[in-house]
């Protein structure tokens, strides 16, 4: 004779039945547990589904081969509090954050959090000392590596660029706009400095920024660059990181690319030439078209060690892959589809500095090959 465990409950609700005081039907409540653990069984199926399909959105967005964040699902976990924002700066073009020598176009910013994750701006627009407008919106407030920027349809300063941005760190040094065409940078001149908390509190990661242009026009603005200390006990280590800025540029693609050590670039493209934008300077890459365009950069040694960097723009927007003719390369592939482009950039996978064998780009149907071999620079 087989047991079932409805056998052992209803021999036990029958019993109980003749127990005093006690009324109930035990089929009903058999009835009802059995919902109970339908409904369980529905439930635990339902979150494993759920798993199932975290687990694959991640993989979608990891085979683009860029980090990119994902975006937030239902969760029973308390809602991460947004930290309240108040910080305030000062800065003119003469680099100055103090009123009593600041002269030529400047500005005072206040920045404070409202609410529907949104900032309250206030611009004060200087001469000198003298404030000569006021601007106050609200805008989104930026993430790391997000910008707000006053141009100059809003200043009212011709040839004056300004903004902040959020980049993550307290130990950021510098702040500069980079724009494109580079050719027609030469003359501007940029200052940053720090937004400091109201009432005090730890260091912010905002910066403030200001740009006297000279021959460059606001709307040739592609991004931003900085560089940060990454070793508090070597100051000379540093980071050199870079942004998208939100102002339209349909005269160029623009992607950002990042290197398995955090550093970026800014990579831009139009018909006939590309290019690379960053804390380092300005990389012209070569002039003409066609389905894959590559521009190797070598290691370089000593101060500021960076390692083989393969940069490059291609058709379409494709998955990119590289191999190496050395077996021993193992490479890391990074890439950004932008403007019906992709932006791509090959590195050796840390701690290695050297790529020792030719590089085979595939995007789609085209592949092209590139060499490093005595390349290396000292």
């Amino acid at each position: 004779m087989t047991t079932t465990p409805d056998s052992k409950v209803r021999a036990a609700l029958d019993g109980a039945t003749r127990v005093e005081g006690l009324t109930f039907d035990p089929e009903a409540v058999l009835h009802e547990g059995h919902r109970v653990v339908r409904r369980r069984r529905i439930a635990a199926t339902g979150l494993t589904a759920a798993a199932t399909a975290v687990v694959a959105v991640v993989a979608v967005q990891l085979g683009t081969g860029q980090p990119r964040a994902l975006p937030a699902g239902p969760s029973t976990s308390p809602t991460a509090v947004v930290t309240a924002l108040h910080e305030s700066g000062q800065l003119s073009t003469n680099g100055s954050s103090e009123v009593q020598v600041m002269s030529g176009p400047g500005l005072r910013l206040e920045v404070e959090s409202t609410s529907g994750g949104k900032v309250r701006e206030t611009w004060q627009v200087l001469q000198g000392t003298k404030t000569v407008r006021t601007v106050r919106r609200e805008v989104p407030r930026p993430q790391v590596g997000g910008s707000s920027l006053l141009l100059p349809t809003d200043g009212g300063l011709p040839g004056v660029i300004a903004g902040w941005v959020d980049t993550g760190s307290p130990r950021t040094l510098n702040v500069s706009p980079r724009f494109v065409p580079p050719t027609a940078s030469s003359g501007e001149t940029t200052s940053t400095t720090g937004l400091v908390p109201s009432g005090g509190g730890s260091a912010s990661t905002r910066r403030l920024f200001i740009t006297q242009v000279g021959r460059v026009m606001p709307d040739q603005l592609a991004g931003l660059t900085w560089s940060e200390m990454v070793d508090a006990a070597d100051p000379v280590k540093q980071g050199f990181r870079a942004a998208l800025t939100a102002n339209p540029r349909s005269d160029i693609a623009r992607a950002l690319l990042t290197a398995p050590d955090g550093d970026q670039w800014v990579a831009w493209s139009d018909d006939s030439h590309f290019g690379l934008l960053s804390g380092r300077g300005v990389q012209p890459g070569p002039d003409g078209s066609g389905p894959i365009q590559t521009l190797p950069v070598p290691a370089r040694t000593g101060l500021g060690t960076t390692p083989d960097l393969l940069f490059g723009w291609a058709n379409g927007t494709a998955g990119v892959t590289a191999t190496s003719s050395d077996p021993a390369d193992r490479l890391v592939v990074s890439f950004d589809p932008a403007g019906g482009r992709t932006a791509f950039l090959v590195a050796p996978q840390p701690p290695s500095l050297r790529i020792k064998g030719a590089v085979t780009v595939t995007v789609g149907g085209s592949s092209t090959t590139v060499g490093f071999a005595g390349t290396g620079q000292g």
